[in-house]
């Protein structure tokens, strides 16, 4: 529709139903493709129509009415067409100023951001929405201890691989500890990038330290040892030591294993997604060792409480078991003494595991190895996804074969004596 463009004309415009309605001016002078358009929300702007030098459609908003009067919005609209005639791309040229500050904020907040506020986003925007309990307080111990300190104030974009990589090396006396630093480091920038917070990543080159997987387990004598000790302890605490010892579960699983999750009719444990590592659900069957302290410990916790093994907060479950496993390591023997100063200048004696609570895990896959369990039914005890995670178990399955062959040799010596 076309009508000469006035105040009272555009003060007198009402909204359609839907979608946006355009005046086109046909005022004496007004550039072609000037109007004025009007929405459903009643917002209404001046607009001018051109095909730039290639033969494209555009629409340039000049500007807002009352913002802009009729004679003004005229007035820019045929300096643009003078432009337009010249070879000139108003639109093209508002998107470019767009997109050109969208680069300098990006840069100016690249160049602000420091390796702090990188990693305080990292842990509250991936973190903690993404990682089970343990990744989250091993991720948060790592940032807050040791990288904070270190580059807290440095900016991001000032971090080099060389701060890194000496980083890395000063704590080559703690190799795994330093690799994992490393990966914590090396995530927050990954996702720095992904983000648009930064454009580097100082650790992407670093290699990890190299690693000898720790395969601690324990033998008969030392396993008799800490069932007495366990015994001696008693306490929930040392339920659930028990329990990690005889099922080969993962410390926190047990720790947050709720109520629900066991079927003691058929002796089987469900472990929800959420629960476990691997992020999938796992249907476990439980011993009969096990299902013997279970029902002991589902008999002593109250049952208001939703968790077997429930915490000091009432509705939490229990967060760590250190004090109760020094202990029992103590009467077991599978301690080192230490001597310390202390801060009033006294030695002052302490005692550091030769095991971790981790070992009981391996101890619980070494013994079914070496008693001939096939390493596809461990990785399924375990409830490893990879076939390679199991593998590290191989040398001890080898050694059931090699008792196994022993014996038919035995058996076909005799026969042919």
């Amino acid at each position: 529709m076309k009508k000469r463009l006035i105040e009272r004309t555009v003060e007198g415009l009402r909204p359609p139903a839907k979608g946006c309605a355009i005046i086109w001016d046909s005022s004496k002078g007004a550039p072609a493709g000037f109007g004025v358009r009007i929405t459903a929300n009643s917002v209404v702007a001046f607009i001018l129509d051109y095909r730039n030098a290639r033969r494209k459609s555009r629409r340039f908003k000049i500007g807002k009415f009352p913002d802009w009067s009729v004679d003004d919005a005229r007035k820019r609209a045929n300096e643009l067409r003078c432009k337009i005639d010249n070879g000139g791309d108003p639109e093209q040229d508002r998107r470019d100023e767009i997109e050109k500050g969208r680069r300098d904020e990006i840069e100016k907040a690249t160049t602000e951001l420091t390796v702090k506020g990188l990693l305080d986003a990292y842990l509250a925007d991936h973190v903690m929405k993404v990682n089970g309990p343990d990744q989250k307080k091993n991720a948060r111990d790592m940032v807050n201890r040791i990288l904070i300190p270190r580059f807290g104030d440095r900016r991001a974009s000032a971090l080099t691989a060389a701060d890194v990589s000496d980083l890395h090396v000063s704590m080559a006396g703690t190799l795994y500890m330093a690799n994992q630093v490393l990966t914590v480091l090396k995530a927050a920038f990954n996702k720095g990038i992904e983000w648009g917070m930064c454009t580097n990543n100082p650790a992407r080159k670093i290699k990890r330290h190299p690693e000898n997987k720790r395969q601690t387990w324990l033998d008969e004598t030392q396993l008799g040892n800490l069932d007495r000790a366990i015994t001696e302890y008693g306490q929930d605490s040392g339920e659930l030591i028990r329990l990690l010892l005889l099922s080969g579960a993962r410390r926190g699983e047990w720790m947050r294993a709720r109520k629900e999750q066991f079927d003691l009719a058929h002796a089987i444990w469900t472990k929800p997604a959420h629960t476990v590592k691997e992020k999938h659900q796992e249907i476990v069957p439980l011993n009969v060792a096990t299902m013997t302290v279970l029902v002991r410990v589902l008999a002593s916790t109250p049952k208001e409480q939703p968790y077997l093994f429930p915490g000091k907060k009432k509705g939490e479950a229990r967060k760590t078991v250190r004090r109760p496993w020094i202990q029992i390591l103590r009467a077991a023997g599978l301690v080192e003494e230490l001597a310390v100063m202390g801060k009033r200048g006294k030695p002052l004696r302490r005692w550091r595991p030769t095991i971790r609570l981790h070992d009981l895990r391996h101890s619980y896959a070494s013994w079914l190895a070496e008693d001939g369990v096939p390493l596809r039914k461990i990785g399924m005890l375990l409830g490893h996804q990879r076939t390679e995670t199991t593998e590290r178990y191989a040398h001890i399955a080898d050694k059931s074969l090699r008792v196994a062959t022993d014996r038919f040799g035995d058996m076909i010596t005799n026969a042919v004596q």
